[in-house]
């Protein structure tokens, strides 16, 4: 009984760690996107590289968020049976 739970708990703290620092890693992404297009002064290839790398950073977010969510909910699942 005990045992289950605390490594139910255990994996669940891990998770929130690597998806926390994942979470961190796509902010960054996106603010360097920010950065290259701040920095592109009308250059059109690489207006069209910073708009990319938003894209798949906020595509990363949205990922690492519905993933977590998965997790919480098998997790939580898995506590009540």
């Amino acid at each position: 009984g005990e045992s289950a739970s605390d490594i139910r708990d255990t994996i669940r703290h891990i998770i929130n760690i690597a998806l926390g620092f994942l979470g961190v890693a796509a902010v960054i992404v996106v603010l360097y996107g920010g950065a290259v297009w701040l920095t592109a002064m009308g250059d059109e290839e690489r207006i069209t590289k910073a708009r990319k790398v938003i894209i798949f950073g906020l595509i990363g977010a949205a990922v690492i968020g519905v993933s977590w969510t998965v997790v919480s909910f098998v997790l939580n699942v898995t506590e009540e049976v």
